[in-house]
């Protein structure tokens, strides 16, 4: 598996299970922290999570086609 995200490269390249772990909790704090907001301002949550959203899309996408 090779990783392209040069932040997540060395858990990838330590250990498969490291880079779960490690990608899983960034998920799972994000939800924590948004979550208890969205009742206080859900529109905001969205803006932000939909933001994030096309964030990840266009530098996945950069990264991927570079790689090609």
């Amino acid at each position: 598996i090779v990783e392209l995200n040069p932040i997540m490269r060395p858990f990838i390249e330590q250990s498969e299970w490291l880079f779960v772990v490690v990608k899983g909790s960034t998920l799972i704090i994000a939800w924590c922290v948004m979550a208890p907001y969205a009742k206080v301002n859900r529109l905001f949550v969205r803006r932000v999570s939909n933001a994030g959203i096309a964030a990840y899309l266009v530098i996945w996408l950069s990264w991927f086609l570079s790689s090609m």
